[in-house]
């Protein structure tokens, strides 16, 4: 409702729309009378610095204190709470005691709006016996994400709202299978089953039932993590939003 009058005035005064998926537009009432003056696009990913790479992944997991056959799951964004971290460190604790290798590194900075949120995350990690073994840690990769993206196994996106997901275009790019919760347009840049899983939001056994299976099928990973890769090159490259 609270749309509406901005489509009014949208409507009145642009030529094109462009939205962020086609998603994005159905939810904007209007938005579709544009016809072919409205045009659906993908944040760019930089498929060079967002890539596949033996060294930098062996570098990022040394950085990040995980071991060569260790596994590593994974999720950068803020800590505020439409990311809702915390969806993925319920479902850490209950694959924690399944997988003894397992890591958990949650890439993000903390936000001085959200420093209650912040707090609650860390809290609930101690209180799950995450930490104290260093099974989980909370890391802020400030202006680094491409360098240690690479030191994923499985990039978990476990978002309440997104319009896209620019972190889960990055991780596909560097060849991560994903599991991501069905919000915003993120169906039209996870092929479920194909580069990974969509689950729906707030979901925490099924987030931990996907992620499950990725973690202990390596050749599953390895083919989703391929056909992300692909994906992102032919669809979400810098290339093909600037054509776009």
């Amino acid at each position: 409702v609270a749309k509406e009058p901005l489509m009014l005035l949208v409507r009145a005064l642009a030529d094109v729309v462009m939205t962020a998926g086609h998603e994005l537009a159905r939810l904007h009432r209007g938005a579709d009378s544009f016809g072919d003056r409205l045009v659906p696009f993908y944040p760019p990913v930089d498929t060079a610095q967002f890539a596949p790479d033996a060294a930098r992944r062996s570098e990022a997991r040394a950085r990040l204190g995980i071991g060569p056959d260790d596994l590593l799951l994974g999720t950068v964004g803020h800590l505020v709470w439409p990311k809702r971290q915390d969806v993925l460190i319920r479902a850490a604790a209950t694959l924690a005691p399944q997988f003894n290798n397992l890591r958990v590194r949650i890439l993000g900075a903390n936000v001085p709006t959200h420093d209650a949120y912040a707090t609650r995350l860390h809290e609930m990690a101690d209180r799950l016996g995450l930490t104290s073994d260093g099974v989980l840690e909370f890391v802020d990769p400030g202006p680094h994400v491409a360098g240690f993206m690479p030191a994923f196994d499985v990039f978990v996106m476990p978002s309440r709202s997104e319009s896209v997901g620019t972190a889960t275009l990055e991780a596909m790019a560097c060849g991560l299978p994903v599991v991501a919760t069905d919000v915003g347009s993120v169906s039209e840049i996870v092929a479920d089953g194909e580069t990974g899983f969509l689950v729906p939001p707030l979901d925490v056994p099924a987030v931990t039932r996907a992620t499950r299976t990725l973690l202990g099928d390596p050749s599953l990973r390895e083919r989703m993590g391929r056909a992300g890769r692909q994906r992102a090159e032919q669809e979400f490259s810098v290339a093909h939003c600037a054509r776009t």
